[in-house]
């Protein structure tokens, strides 16, 4: 096994590299960042890079660790057990994988070889180095520290890279990309709130990483059929002069041009743009080549890829939100300052949203007079939505009543209120 190693320090105005050789062992330094390296040739012949990336003072690992990778081979009593349980995980076909590899990655102390474990996240690539021809698929990458973990990998040609809190078993394997796995996905993309404007209503926004419940940061949620979305924690508050100016509100659809190999999205804000929670499970069903899929009342259908997997982009909405204030008394009312609902408007790409209004009622306090509508504060213009009889009135085909609104409708105030309309 060829060993590398290489660590770096970064000096205020100015670089100093220092370069020794030790046999086959390089070390060489920047800032507190170790880099260590180790080429192994694996029972298929192939040559196999892993390299492991740490901050000492963040992970509490020294920077006199050694990397150790050895490989499970077919000869261990435990490999069909690791290969088998890494296909159920990623729910890929057998027939589908054409490379399985398991490796124990760690560090350890050179002197005594005890095993470190890290206090934060470190990076890990794993480099198939061989020359020959390659069948071409999808690389994942699934950890064995516990229960199955699927790493949230970046795969570039033959290399795979990705964080992890951990060391002990890594499965990587390699399956075609003509065959589906046996159930349907959708994986759900958060972008970060650091965007840049790309003109017109297009943006561009890298990955918004999280950490998960095991404690490895990721930046998808991928689903089947019945799972929800677990809780990602919010991205911060926008703060000018250490007072924050604009809040989190949630995580909306977006529409994706492209997506770069640096992981870079290009995306567009819809004109009705929808809220995806946590609330509620997915539910997926095939279309064809397509994936349907539902969630808390919102429904779309997008390309299924080969890998039998749709994607869902979300990017954080902070601004160009609004509310609709329903209250419970007639305005000018002594109820007229309480609530009975309020609603978060987000304008989509053509400053424009369609809100029901019509699944909303107040309460009459007189036996004389029934609720039959809302109008807008100041105006006299009435949305009836309950009829006489007390049946609901729409203005659309499906039952629903909406109203439009617009950035001229918040151009005074970033709420827009309705007060009840109560009819003898």
């Amino acid at each position: 096994m060829k060993k590398t190693g290489n660590k770096c320090i970064a000096i205020l105005l100015a670089a100093l590299i220092a370069l020794s050789g030790f046999g086959d062992l390089w070390v060489y330094a920047l800032r507190s960042v170790v880099t260590l390296t180790r080429d192994l040739t694996a029972t298929d012949d192939a040559t196999y890079r892993v390299t492991v990336t740490y901050d000492p003072e963040k992970t509490g690992i020294p920077d006199t660790a050694e990397l150790v990778v050895t490989e499970l081979t077919e000869n261990d009593e435990d490999y069909g057990e690791y290969v088998s349980e890494t296909a159920r995980t990623l729910d890929v076909k057998t027939e589908s994988v054409t490379l399985a590899r398991a490796f124990d990655i760690s560090l350890r102390d050179p002197a005594t070889g005890a095993e470190y474990q890290p206090n934060a996240s470190v990076s890990v690539s794993i480099e198939l180095l061989s020359e020959s021809e390659q069948a071409a698929g999808t690389i994942d990458v699934v950890h064995f520290g516990g229960d199955p973990e699927i790493m949230d990998v970046s795969q570039n040609g033959e290399t795979v890279r990705f964080e992890t809190n951990g060391f002990s078993i890594y499965v990587v394997m390699k399956h075609s990309t003509d065959a589906a796995p046996e159930t349907p996905q959708v994986e759900f993309h958060y972008l970060s709130q650091n965007f840049t404007a790309a003109g017109g209503n297009t943006y561009k926004a890298g990955p918004y990483s999280f950490l998960n419940t095991s404690e490895n940061r990721q930046t998808s949620q991928i689903l089947t059929d019945g799972e929800k979305l677990e809780l990602v924690t919010n991205p911060p508050n926008k703060v000018e002069s250490g007072h924050p100016t604009e809040y989190f509100f949630g995580w909306y659809i977006v529409d994706v041009s492209n997506v770069a190999d640096d992981g870079t999205v290009t995306y567009s804000w819809t004109d009705d743009p929808e809220h995806v929670t946590e609330k509620s499970p997915v539910s997926i069903v095939v279309d064809g080549t397509d994936i349907k899929w539902t969630m808390d009342g919102v429904t779309h259908t997008a390309p299924m890829d080969p890998l039998g997997r749709a994607h869902v982009y979300l990017a954080p909405i902070y601004e160009n939100y609004y509310f609709v204030n329903f209250h419970m008394g007639t305005e000018g009312s002594t109820k007229a300052d309480y609530v009975v609902a309020r609603k978060l408007v987000v304008l989509g790409g053509d400053n424009k949203a369609d809100i029901v209004i019509n699944d909303v009622s107040a309460p009459s306090d007189s036996s004389y007079e029934i609720f039959t509508g809302w109008k807008p504060g100041g105006e006299t213009t009435i949305f009836t939505t309950i009829d006489q009889n007390g049946n609901s009135v729409g203005n659309n085909d499906d039952g629903t009543y909406t109203i439009q609104l617009t950035d001229a409708t918040f151009a005074a105030s970033q709420s827009y209120d309705l007060y009840p309309v109560f009819t003898d």
